[in-house]
């Protein structure tokens, strides 16, 4: 047969025939095939908090005896994330795209030509918010300064766009977003201003990375003139 067949009781025979017509039938033979259900997965990983860097976290369970192909079901923070078809005999599978923050329960069931096997008992693993730290200024930091001033700050490698903000004698003097990728040399960060009045400045730097933003800097002061 070109497919598999469903459980049951069968009976097969066979006829022979030629240009002078049909034969006899065979003596009738029976067979069985027996009910291939398949066993109740047992799941190894991923589980407990995973590392701020495995956002693909590769899903394994025990190989299923009698299944044809693996049904993959996974929950996001109670609700449905996804569900996908694995081939056996293949008991693992890894998600094509990275998982983002948020709590996550997972099971797998057994599927065969007889049917569905039992599910899997659920297993929760969590990925965690990865958020960029809070940045340490590096300049201008007290002082004077002249009227083009470099201000600069540690890189954190979490930061995908960088916020800096100047104020002057208590106003809003300046206040942009940088990407990370435009301003960044090694492990600094850098943005230059022309500041052309004199006065007390104050400024602060803050991050913002896939998962959210970070804290903001404490403020750095210079004065011009």
């Amino acid at each position: 047969p070109s497919a598999a067949w469903s459980a049951g009781n069968y009976a097969w025979a066979v006829q022979a025939w030629n240009e002078g017509g049909a034969g006899a039938w065979s003596t009738m033979r029976n067979f069985v095939i027996p009910l291939r259900i398949p066993a109740k997965p047992d799941l190894f990983l991923p589980k407990g908090v995973l590392p701020n860097n495995e956002r693909r976290p590769e899903f394994a369970w025990t190989p299923v005896e009698h299944a044809q192909w693996h049904k993959l079901y996974l929950q996001k923070d109670g609700r449905q994330y996804l569900q996908t078809w694995i081939e056996a005999p293949v008991s693992s599978w890894t998600p094509p795209d990275p998982l983002g923050p948020g709590t996550y329960t997972w099971w797998v069931v057994g599927w065969s030509v007889d049917g569905y096997g039992e599910w899997s008992d659920g297993v929760t693993f969590e990925v965690p918010y990865v958020l960029p730290e809070r940045p340490t200024l590096v300049a201008p930091i007290n002082g004077r300064c002249q009227r083009d001033v470099a201000f600069r700050w540690a890189h954190d490698p979490v930061a995908a766009w960088y916020q800096l903000y100047v104020g002057q004698d208590g106003r809003k003097r300046h206040a942009q977003w940088y990407k990370a990728l435009a301003v960044v040399d090694g492990a600094h960060a850098a943005v230059a201003l022309d500041l052309p009045d004199w006065g007390t400045y104050a400024w602060w730097v803050r991050a913002w990375g896939g998962d959210g933003y970070g804290p903001w800097s404490e403020g750095g002061t210079f004065r011009r003139g």
